[in-house]
């Protein structure tokens, strides 16, 4: 059955922007088997893939925008927050001095969109829903299953998405001093994830990760290095679950992870 709504606050649609467009969707589509269908999106300005699992869109690849390209912006993966009114939502994250990066504007008839930015400066991305409420099937094998925020301050970050968004907020007690983890909830569901960055990853900038269900983190590791991939965390255990942190052959980040124990 196909998610046909998403909860204000949930991640509900995925979008990759890369620097290539052909060789992004041959990797994806042969690493999770998705099947691509273009659509032109006006002269000049390439096409939206739009990626399937069997009927279902699980999300899209398109290319880098011009200003993005301009400012050195690199391949990556982004997620959308859907919200009941983006509007009522941007001018609650002005009220609060956040920073507005694009303001509402209408994608045709498919919702209305808003980029905002966190206490941190990652952007997030708001999604009204119009004809499409985003990925049609999530938390199943080679479809999104997470979403994970890595930043300088999580307890900064979870505020504003408390405030400006309404997420229940939970704190994760730490094993060790540096394995603080904050859970963002809707409606008693776990939805996304905070952590703050170690030192050593200081130098790159806040930013999500997109993470895919795979029934085997390991074989799908290898899977990726074989198409052009690069592992940046080997295969691992969280228990119950496995995971692995990959590049892809352009360089956007994204994780693979089996979140069920194996029978």
């Amino acid at each position: 059955m196909q998610v046909m709504s998403y909860a204000q606050g949930t991640p509900s649609w995925f979008e990759l922007s890369t620097n290539d467009e052909a060789a992004a969707v041959r990797f994806y589509d042969a690493l999770f088997g998705w099947r691509d269908t273009p659509n032109p999106v006006g002269e000049g300005m390439g096409k939206y893939h739009m990626q399937k699992l069997g009927d279902a869109d699980v999300g899209a690849i398109s290319a880098l925008q011009p200003d993005e390209t301009a400012q050195g912006v690199p391949p990556h993966w982004s997620a959308r927050f859907s919200v009941d009114d983006v509007d009522t939502s941007v001018d609650q994250v002005r009220a609060a001095g956040r920073l507005v990066l694009a303001e509402p504007f209408d994608v045709m008839e498919f919702g209305r969109i808003a980029v905002v930015a966190d206490p941190t400066g990652a952007p997030v991305w708001l999604w009204q829903t119009g004809t499409h409420a985003g990925a049609g099937v999530m938390h199943k094998a080679s479809s999104v299953t997470w979403a994970e925020l890595m930043t300088t301050d999580a307890r900064r970050a979870a505020t504003f998405f408390d405030q400006a968004l309404g997420h229940e907020v939970q704190i994760v007690p730490p094993e060790r001093e540096t394995d603080e983890y904050i859970l963002l909830r809707v409606a008693n569901e776990d939805v996304a994830g905070i952590v703050t960055m170690t030192p050593e990853m200081d130098e790159h900038p806040p930013s999500w990760t997109i993470y895919f269900e795979v029934d085997d983190a390991d074989r799908n590791a290898e899977r990726a290095q074989q198409l052009g991939g690069e592992v940046v965390q080997p295969p691992a255990d969280i228990a119950p679950s496995r995971f692995a942190v990959l590049h892809d052959p352009q360089g956007a980040v994204f994780g693979m992870i089996r979140s069920a124990p194996l029978p």
